[in-house]
């Protein structure tokens, strides 16, 4: 009965592909290291622009008003290894930035997009200017002469 359950042990594993067992992840790896040169950036000069344009769209968690591409802090410096991994593995600047508002929520982008929840942060400003301007000019307004009465 041990023999039998090490054949089919044996067999199993035999038949099993490798991928199942972390192979893709080394020739992952080894595909970002040809990709990105040793200083952290890629080798590729359009790749490199792609990502940089991806760390100015994405705001740091922890920092106030930087992006990533600005930010010195951890955080930043694996997002950016986050994003270049994602380049390399092929998923477009959309699938990016939608993975990386899935997990931090819309506050990680710069630029967020305009939607029915947001709309009133978007038109706030206007709408306050517009007041001031409306209480000032009714404020300072010249009173108006009436005819002496001769």
């Amino acid at each position: 009965m041990k023999a039998f359950i090490y054949i089919i042990i044996f067999i199993t594993l035999s038949i099993t592909p490798p991928s199942a067992f972390g192979a893709d992840t080394a020739q992952t790896s080894d595909v970002v290291s040809t990709a990105i040169s040793k200083n952290g950036a890629f080798v590729s000069d359009t790749l490199e622009a792609r990502a940089t344009n991806l760390f100015r769209d994405i705001k740091c968690p922890i920092c106030v008003a930087q992006s990533v591409a600005e930010s010195d802090a951890e955080i930043s410096k694996s997002l950016r290894e986050h994003i270049r991994r994602e380049i390399v593995a092929g998923k477009t600047d959309k699938d990016i930035l939608e993975d990386l508002t899935v997990r931090y929520g819309t506050s990680i982008l710069l630029n967020p997009p305009v939607k029915a929840a947001t709309l009133l942060l978007w038109t706030a400003p206007w709408l306050f200017l517009l007041v001031s301007a409306f209480i000032w000019r009714h404020a300072h307004r010249r009173p108006q002469r009436t005819p002496a009465a001769s």
